[in-house]
């Protein structure tokens, strides 16, 4: 079984701890890749579940690369499968370089999120990521008033050209806050596929929609 890990898995703590006392091996992609810290302070009592880091790493292909040589290797243990772990790296580098081509072809990208998820496609692609309607790695947390204000001043004052929602961002707070800064609301499909037939197609799909509000 693979799992993201950092806490992400919210819903499915009890399914993994019954897997592993099973016998069932469980591999924690987060164990075995550099985690990136949020620049921001998530703190428990913010009600932020993610204290282990930003679970959101699906969003760098490079990401996947550090994991691979490892995680290979316990597919190939557990199914007798052969993997080619060369390939796989050099498929996600490819991948890689067609989002540094997308997202590039835009002068700023400076980016408004739902919530704290955009990190290692930022770190990767030369984003800066302003703020997120919810300040925390997860999408069960709520903002406060007082930090959707600071952030319609943020937002200002560095030319946001959309607000990127996605799952787990209340509506009517991502429309409201579009609406006062006569931005559009751009609904991001970041953490399930929406159509595409696989992760390619997903992350060129998601580096497309980026740059096409930022244009």
């Amino acid at each position: 079984m693979v799992s993201n890990g950092l806490d992400f898995e919210e819903g499915l703590e009890d399914v993994l701890a019954s897997a592993i006392d099973s016998g069932v091996s469980v591999y924690m992609i987060g164990e075995n890749i550099t985690v990136r810290d949020s620049d921001e302070v998530h703190a428990e009592e913010d009600g932020d579940a993610h204290g282990a880091g930003d679970p959101h790493l699906w969003l760098s292909p490079l990401s996947f690369t550090q994991a691979l040589p490892s995680l290979t290797a316990a597919i190939n243990k557990a199914t007798g499968l052969s993997i080619d772990e060369a390939a796989a790296i050099g498929r996600l580098t490819q991948l890689d370089n067609e989002i540094n081509e997308v997202i590039s072809s835009v002068s700023s990208c400076v980016l408004l999120s739902g919530h704290d998820e955009m990190g290692y496609f930022a770190d990767r692609y030369g984003c800066t990521v302003i703020g997120a309607i919810i300040p925390s790695f997860s999408t069960t947390s709520e903002a406060t008033a007082k930090q959707i204000a600071d952030l319609k001043m943020l937002a200002e004052s560095n030319n946001v050209k959309a607000v990127f929602t996605g799952l787990g961002t209340p509506a009517e707070v991502s429309e409201q806050l579009a609406s006062e800064l006569g931005i559009a609301a751009v609904s991001l499909s970041t953490h399930y596929l929406n159509g595409a037939a696989n992760y390619r197609e997903f992350m060129l799909n998601l580096a497309d929609q980026i740059a096409e509000a930022l244009r």
